[in-house]
């Protein structure tokens, strides 16, 4: 069953060209959400705390106030990567907008400035799901490869969870968004 919501959908009406129609809206899951690149990260954010606590005990029980000036910083770019990591992601998807048209893909992201994506069938190369268990998942669209995939993936996505990619991340029953998408992609390459 594809999903159509009018309050997504008039984010997008004055976006719409003739002869377009919206035919599926969504939004990503909301809420904090573990994501297989918090592998790394948990890991090396957990290391990078423990050493920053541990120069400001030594430096309260040595009484060196230097020690504790010198990892001040850090201890400052742990909690920012963090809340980087967890809070604007939540942010970012609690302002992500996707839309279906019989012309095109659309994402919208407000989050520190509106963006809107169009993503146009008859451009479009590739389609790949990724579907989980619960029938939720991502469909990435014209995915990069090799230096351009490193490139989208670095810094941004590890300490924001943004992954730079056209993808549609989070939805649910995404099989079906998925075979709506390539109904209208193979509509559109005859």
């Amino acid at each position: 069953m594809s999903t159509f919501d009018n309050t997504i959908a008039n984010q997008f009406n004055s976006f719409l060209q003739d002869g377009e129609a919206l035919v599926w809206t969504g939004k990503p899951k909301q809420g904090f959400l573990f994501q297989t690149m918090d592998v790394i990260f948990l890991p090396f954010m957990f290391f990078w705390m423990l050493i920053t606590f541990t120069f400001i005990g030594v430096a309260l029980f040595t009484n060196e106030p230097i020690i504790g000036l010198i990892v001040m910083p850090h201890l400052l770019i742990g909690i920012g990567l963090v809340y980087a990591r967890f809070f604007l992601d939540k942010k970012r998807r609690k302002n992500t907008f996707y839309a279906i048209s019989n012309k095109r893909i659309l994402i919208r992201t407000k989050t520190f400035s509106e963006n809107t994506q169009s993503i146009y069938f008859q451009g479009l190369t590739n389609i790949q799901l990724k579907e989980k268990k619960d029938g939720s998942g991502n469909i990435e669209l014209d995915k990069p490869s090799g230096l351009a995939l490193l490139c989208s993936l670095y810094p941004i996505k590890l300490f924001t969870g943004n992954q730079q990619l056209s993808q549609i991340e989070g939805v649910e029953n995404v099989r079906e968004t998925y075979d709506l998408i390539v109904k209208y992609w193979t509509l559109l390459q005859r």
